[in-house]
């Protein structure tokens, strides 16, 4: 009873049929991985692109909650006056502007890490920079300047010694750093 099942698979032809359904098979299972492979890029992608608009809108949130700052930075608003030197150092208000600063080099270390997108933050935010650029009180967290407020030097900081050197990177790339001066 063995003998003749192991002669019959001894014959190469009785392989040709399993062999065939094998390999047929396998390009099957390669076609499927292939497209499972695109149907995952396709949903990642999705996802990638709806995770960015979810970051950009928690962004807004972000920078709506400065929104007192944004204000009082803008034309007419209360620190938008003439030169006047507002908000005055140590004051509450100052540290609200501190915060919303500090908000932005936030953005900078985003943008260096690919995060958020330069042209779209351009298109949105940016603006705010310019704001900031006149105001004498932030203008002094950045440069120094003389008795009669001409341009001095751009601050610098080393070491753990704090500043706003990111903020200065974030006026530099969009090229307003020279308006400190």
């Amino acid at each position: 009873m063995i003998e003749p099942l192991i002669q019959k698979m001894s014959d190469p032809s009785f392989w040709v049929l399993p062999s065939r359904v094998a390999a047929t098979l396998g390009v099957l299972g390669i076609i499927v991985a292939a497209l499972a492979l695109v149907g995952s890029w396709r949903a990642n992608k999705a996802n990638a692109k709806a995770e960015r608009a979810r970051f950009w809108l928690d962004l807004r949130t972000m920078f709506a909650s400065h929104e007192e700052v944004h204000k009082k930075l803008r034309r007419r608003g209360d620190w938008s006056k003439g030169n006047v030197d507002l908000p005055a150092s140590g004051s509450p208000e100052e540290a609200d502007l501190i915060a919303y600063m500090g908000l932005l080099e936030h953005c900078e270390y985003m943008l260096e890490d690919k995060l958020l997108d330069e042209r779209t933050f351009k298109k949105i935010y940016a603006y705010r920079l310019d704001l900031l650029l006149k105001n004498k009180s932030f203008k002094r967290k950045l440069a120094d300047y003389d008795d009669e407020g001409s341009f001095v030097k751009h601050k610098s900081w080393t070491g753990d010694e704090g500043g706003w050197e990111a903020l200065q990177k974030l006026l530099k790339r969009f090229k307003k750093l020279k308006k400190l001066e």
